[in-house]
């Protein structure tokens, strides 16, 4: 697991995360050298020169990666006309996405990143996510968290749509395009893929 980001850090818990022998040198553990991978969790760690105690808050041994490609996926259900809860998903700061509606229906339907898991991975990526509506009738309105502009994944983002009246029967569907980036500006996109929430009310 990641080191602490505050408090005292020995050269043992350092061992510990990113392995070494006896006795321990500081030297051994310069980024991208032979046990500190050169990821986002280590950017505060140096390559070579002085090196810190302090420069292995929040380091990790975990090589997390961005694994979102850029085919669709479709998340569908079949329900009653008189059902206008949330349909949608949850990007979720370890990389999962799942439906976040109705927990009797969630489902992972997709990963963002690997190793599902990785504890803090979202806080070195944002996400973007613009939302098209193919099939305005009936009508909907959209939920959640902010569109069109990147959002920090240190934190559960949801989106999705609502039907805004009962009684109505047919198909309503939501394309959204999710981009993931290594940088708050978006500068630095690692991988877009898009998602289709459907729903067919009967």
């Amino acid at each position: 697991m990641p080191l602490q980001t505050s408090g005292t850090i020995t050269l043992a818990q350092i061992q510990t995360e990113f392995g070494g022998s006896n006795p321990i040198a500081l030297n051994e553990y310069y980024r991208g050298g032979g046990l500190v991978p050169n990821t986002a969790a280590n950017a505060n760690i140096p390559t070579s020169g002085i090196i810190r105690l302090s420069n292995f808050y929040g380091g990790s041994n975990v090589v997390f990666s961005v694994v979102i490609t850029g085919t669709e996926n479709t998340l569908t259900q079949t329900t009653s006309s008189s059902d206008l809860s949330i349909r949608g998903f949850t990007l979720r700061t370890d990389g999962y996405t799942y439906d976040y509606a109705n927990s009797s229906e969630s489902v992972t339907f997709a990963n963002w990143g690997s190793p599902v898991g990785s504890t803090g991975a979202g806080n070195n990526y944002w996400a973007r996510v613009t939302a098209t509506t193919t099939d305005p009738t009936p009508g909907l309105t959209l939920q959640g968290s902010a569109r069109n502009t990147w959002l920090q994944l240190n934190t559960a983002r949801s989106f999705g749509y609502r039907k805004t009246t009962t009684g109505t029967t047919g198909t309503n569907e939501v394309e959204f395009q999710v981009e993931i980036a290594t940088d708050a500006a978006g500068s630095n996109v690692v991988g877009t893929v898009l998602w289709t929430v459907r729903r067919t009310y009967v």
